[in-house]
């Protein structure tokens, strides 16, 4: 699994004023601080996901697909950032089969300064391919 979600949260973001400048864009989870998050806690902030990129073999691919998507995101983006946002793109990779023991994610310096100057921040994720 290689996969990619635009987050954007904090306690004060006016999230659906937000989203509604933006219809045409499709999130998959919204939360407001004080809502019920899985059992026996509640959001602390107001925020959304986006998916970005679903499922890519490569991650040379998902960076660039990434990087595409973001671009076309941009109008939101810069209305986070005016909001005193920092949005975060977050890298999902699966881990722990035979195949895919150990995954090295390897950031280029062009991607580094893509990602900077759209003014995201950047965290990879690595999820268990198994439960056992």
């Amino acid at each position: 699994m290689l996969l990619s979600v635009l987050r954007v949260g904090s306690p004060g973001l006016a999230v659906d004023s937000l989203l509604a400048a933006h219809p045409n864009v499709r999130v998959d989870a919204v939360w407001h601080a004080g809502e019920p998050r899985g059992a026996h806690r509640t959001h602390t902030d107001n925020g959304f996901n986006l998916p970005i990129v679903g499922d890519e073999q490569t991650w040379a691919a998902l960076v660039q697909r990434t990087l595409a998507e973001l671009d076309r995101l941009q109008p939101l983006l810069v209305d986070a950032q005016r909001l005193g946002e920092v949005p975060e793109v977050d890298f999902g990779v699966s881990v722990g089969t035979p195949k895919v023991l150990v995954r090295s994610c390897h950031f280029g310096v062009d991607d580094l300064r893509r990602f900077a100057q759209l003014g995201v921040s950047v965290c990879v994720t690595a999820y268990p391919a198994t439960e056992d």
